[in-house]
């Protein structure tokens, strides 16, 4: 019985000492470095802010501030990015059936490894990394 005990307590106080791996990206400013096959084919490095789950990007000459949605610690959608922010009703059973994401799979201190497309695929969109910068 006291072994039981035992065990019993250290499932107890390991369970409270366990930390989850946050990935979640915070405030700041970051650079979207692609990875070099996808740079090989056209797509180019951009820069966006993050603010109060706010994705604000400059495109062109136009300044974007769109919605960012979480859909775990590790993965979110922008709403006028990665899907349509006012979908028709074909659009919305579109992207009901293949919901792109941004999908963190590594983070080392300021660069957070992602990769763009639906999470449970090895095929993406397109990946590289997040570096947080001032």
């Amino acid at each position: 019985m006291k072994k039981l005990l035992i065990l019993f307590c250290f499932v107890v106080m390991s369970s409270f000492s366990i930390q989850s791996d946050l990935r979640k990206l915070p405030d700041g400013n970051y650079v979207a470095v692609l990875d070099k096959q996808y740079k090989d084919n056209g797509l180019v490095d951009y820069e966006f802010t993050i603010k109060n789950d706010k994705f604000i990007i400059k495109i062109g000459n136009t300044t974007e501030m769109l919605d960012i949605n979480w859909i775990d610690e590790n993965s979110f959608i922008v709403k006028g990015y990665t899907e349509p922010s006012s979908p028709s009703k074909t659009t919305k059973n579109v992207v009901s059936a293949y919901r792109i994401s941004f999908n963190i799979t590594k983070q080392e201190g300021n660069e957070y490894h992602f990769n763009l497309g639906k999470e449970s695929e090895n095929d993406p969109v397109y990946s590289g990394k997040f570096v947080k910068f001032n």
